[in-house]
């Protein structure tokens, strides 16, 4: 972590804070350099080494006064981040079948390709360009199939979902506000650890494997793979249309609750 500005020096001066060097008998400020296990940020005037965030594999190497973006840091498979703030770890949607090895990190738009497969953007690289759908972790072109038809795998799901909510409600005939408050708070605990398991969090492996990944119905995004729903061919990917079939899966609960409820 210090370096001489000549050999015959009895006096050696520090590195920077955060620096250190890669060898012995260094002679130069310039040899100081981001250690293994960080990366270089540009946080205004300071220039600081950080410690390497979870999801990214950080060799260091990354020389002093190098004001430019750091490219060493790779992230680890599974994992994927954005542009606008690339040290911020998502998991990717179908984890290391989506994104399988170390990848650079993308420092622009145009370089987000590297880090997602078949031209895939947004968040856990799960939007797939225009005029194509997810199908699987994969993007497809949209059909000529028709709103109707692309979508009738959903259209049964909402109308069986709707049938068992009645029969439920005239098997029961009585009230079961307990039941019914159990079920959704229940529904909604498991709604949000769908959520959660995008973050990159070290998860306990059991529960990893024998609940995490077995959430993926409970989500929007799950629905659509399961049901190789093809939304994107006529609901597209702005903001307005993600907003409201995010809202999607948990108004068809408050739907049965109503049926069930009888109100």
């Amino acid at each position: 972590g210090r370096y001489a500005m000549d050999l015959a020096s009895t006096a050696c001066i520090q590195c920077p804070e955060s620096y250190s060097t890669a060898l012995n008998a260094s002679t130069n400020i310039s040899q100081c350099i981001c250690p293994a296990g960080s990366s270089y940020r540009s946080q205004g005037s300071s220039s600081l080494c950080e410690p390497c965030p979870l999801g990214m594999e950080c060799s260091g190497g990354h020389m002093y006064g190098n004001r430019s973006a750091d490219t060493t840091p790779l992230l680890l498979p599974a994992m994927m981040s954005l542009p606008e703030d690339p040290f911020s770890i998502y998991s990717c949607a179908g984890k290391d079948e989506t994104c399988p090895d170390k990848r650079p990190i993308a420092w622009s738009e145009s370089e987000l390709s590297l880090v997602c497969p078949d031209s895939q953007t947004g968040p856990r690289c799960s939007e797939c360009p225009r005029d194509s759908y997810r199908s699987g972790f994969q993007c497809k072109p949209c059909g000529d199939d028709g709103v109707v038809m692309e979508n009738l795998p959903l259209l049964l799901a909402l109308a069986l979902q709707l049938f068992l909510a009645f029969k439920v409600y005239q098997q029961q005939g009585q009230n079961t506000t307990a039941a019914k408050i159990m079920f959704f708070s229940m529904l909604g605990f498991l709604q949000t650890l769908y959520c959660m398991k995008g973050l990159a969090l070290r998860w306990p492996p059991a529960l990893q494997s024998y609940l995490l990944d077995n959430l993926d119905f409970f989500g929007w995004e799950g629905v659509t793979i399961e049901l190789d729903i093809k939304h994107e061919c006529f609901l597209g990917e702005s903001l307005i249309s993600r907003v409201l079939r995010d809202l999607c899966t948990p108004l068809i609960p408050f739907v049965d609750y109503l049926i069930i409820g009888g109100i």
